[in-house]
């Protein structure tokens, strides 16, 4: 509480603070929970008098008695999540205007059309010295993306008709230990079928079945290094059309992968993969997040169309486009990329088969 008292003597008037990242909210308010409060989207605003804390209403609910009482909850639409990657930019410039906000900071990197106010961030050493990895680090990055690959296709293996998928779950923590991580950077999730629609799905005791679509978010950490892998897999036969659909994500990845070169802007990419995915006539189904620039901790800089953020020799790029189907279920397929000095792209991840495994 006093560490917010301050950020809001620390304000203007017309001045807002606005923080995106769970941990850091969860530690600024003090919450203390008995569960996951990391597979929340949560997003906290203080202005000088006013603290708001954006939410959907069941995480309103899990929350309200653990958070302090100048704290306002402002609850949001679950559909509001797939605009712009949990920002909810539309809540959020109703509440600065009624406030009459007219520069916000953060510790994030946000844009000013994001939110229709001036914005400045707070610290930019995140992003240069954080988003930029030495050998070393690359080095250990790999091999925590090999321990979750690794322990990844252990799970497919061990996934059959009847198990469910908090037992999947379980498994492929198992495996992230037994295989080198040394902790999981980030709850580890498995979702088969419609489950994996959720932005955040939770495993449950959803049994498996013949032909049916896994979704796994997974990630080893290594040496201070690691990220999570969003990667779908399907056991079995696929329809003509899921077939097509698969095909072409995958075939997008391969084309972000040659896109991206230092110099292009995240909303390049943003559009050049607006253009490519509108082609399947899916639109209202994306989930708009195919590209951003890892940093750490699972933290990354989204590629959106108000994002100007220039992409940079040294620089670890996640490429993940999706597709959220409503008859099926989630499709997502992710690589990292590592722009070495030669501008060159090392790719890190190996995994390239996605179905009829």
């Amino acid at each position: 509480m006093e560490l917010l008292q301050e950020i809001q003597k620390g304000l203007q008037d017309k001045e807002g603070y606005i923080l995106l990242a769970t941990d850091e909210i969860s530690y600024l308010l003090d919450i203390k929970s008995s569960f996951n409060i990391f597979e929340f989207n949560l997003v906290l605003l203080i202005t000088r008098k006013k603290v708001y804390l954006l939410c959907t209403s069941y995480e309103k609910e899990q929350l309200k008695k653990l958070t302090p009482s100048i704290c306002k909850y402002v609850t949001v639409k679950q559909e509001e999540i797939f605009n712009e990657l949990y920002y909810y930019p539309l809540t959020m410039r109703s509440l600065l205007g009624n406030d009459k906000i007219t520069k916000i900071y953060s510790p994030s990197n946000i844009t000013d059309n994001m939110y229709n106010v001036k914005s400045e961030t707070i610290d930019d050493i995140i992003l240069k010295s954080a988003a930029i990895k030495t050998d070393e680090e690359i080095q250990y990055l790999k091999r925590a993306i090999q321990i979750t690959e690794k322990s990844m296709h252990q799970t497919l293996k061990d996934i059959e008709p009847g198990i469910t998928e908090i037992e999947a779950r379980n498994k492929i923590d198992f495996y992230i230990y037994s295989n080198g991580g040394e902790r999981r950077i980030v709850p580890s999730k498995v979702a088969f079928g419609k489950n994996s629609l959720s932005v955040q799905p939770t495993p449950g005791n959803t049994a498996y079945k013949d032909s049916k679509n896994i979704f796994f978010s997974a990630g080893a950490m290594f040496r201070g290094q690691g990220i999570s892998l969003p990667q779908n897999f399907v056991k079995g036969n696929l329809t003509a059309k899921i077939q097509s659909i698969f095909n072409h994500l995958i075939n997008l990845r391969e084309e972000l992968y040659e896109y991206i070169q230092p110099g292009i802007k995240l909303n390049n990419v943003a559009e050049f993969y607006l253009e490519r995915i509108t082609n399947l006539k899916l639109n209202k189904n994306i989930y708009f997040s195919p590209v951003s620039i890892v940093i750490l901790n699972d933290r990354d800089i989204p590629a959106t169309l108000y994002n100007n953020t220039i992409i940079k020799e040294y620089m670890t790029i996640k490429i993940s486009p999706s597709i959220f189907l409503s008859n099926f279920g989630r499709l997502q397929v992710t690589d990292i990329v590592y722009i070495n000095k030669l501008k060159d792209s090392i790719l890190l991840t190996n995994t390239r088969y996605h179905f009829g495994l």
